[in-house]
């Protein structure tokens, strides 16, 4: 049984910090990655944004994207589609807890074609998620102990939505990265700086 739980739940890590912090495993979910990322722009339009005009757009992009109610049901569907471990209800718990992250920007520090931009986020903290999530899984199994393999998938399930919908907001810091592509725009790198910014967690701990 406890087997059945891990693997549901190895599959629900996938999703989670694949649909933000995926780019480490770009081998996998390429697809989800491609559409996700085509909406929030990780580059500057021109070499005349400072980094931390990138940063700001890029924040402010996902917030007003993620608040989106169409932008909302695609990824969702997105989500649901690409993983036979999530329904739909578990994707649309996940993009609302995503879409509540308020990002400010502190400061910005060049050097060269790199720089480095401060940033206080008010977010959902996906490890603290996740743990909860854990915890209930492994202390709760006794109650589905004869279960199916769908039954436990769909208990899995609707313990993580429970906990995606009482999640609280943390305000936290950060650093993002970026540097110069070969246009001369800045880009924001793809690192676990970023990850843990926007959602509380190091993406490399889960590739």
């Amino acid at each position: 049984l406890n087997d059945k739980i891990l693997s549901v739940t190895k599959n629900i890590y996938y999703v989670i910090y694949y649909l933000i912090g995926g780019f480490y495993m770009k081998r996998k979910f390429s697809i989800i990655l491609t559409l996700i990322f085509s909406m929030f722009l990780l580059v500057g339009c021109s070499s005349e944004k400072t980094p931390e005009d990138v940063v700001k757009n890029h924040f402010n992009d996902i917030s007003s994207e993620l608040s989106n109610d169409t932008t909302k049901q695609m990824l969702s569907s997105l989500v649901s589609s690409n993983n036979n471990n999530v329904n739909e209800d578990l994707a649309n718990a996940l993009v609302n807890a995503l879409s509540k992250i308020e990002a400010t920007t502190t400061g910005e520090e060049v050097n060269g074609d790199t720089a480095k931009v401060n940033v206080s986020i008010k977010g959902v903290n996906l490890q603290t998620v996740i743990s909860s999530y854990v915890t209930r899984c492994m202390a709760e199994t006794s109650s589905i102990q004869d279960a199916s393999e769908d039954e436990v998938k769909k208990f899995a399930q609707n313990l993580l939505i429970d906990e995606l919908n009482k999640a609280t907001l943390e305000d936290r810091t950060g650093v993002i990265n970026l540097t110069k592509d070969s246009d001369d725009n800045w880009v924001i790198s793809q690192d676990d700086d970023y990850t843990t910014a926007l959602m509380g967690v190091a993406a490399s701990n889960y590739k």
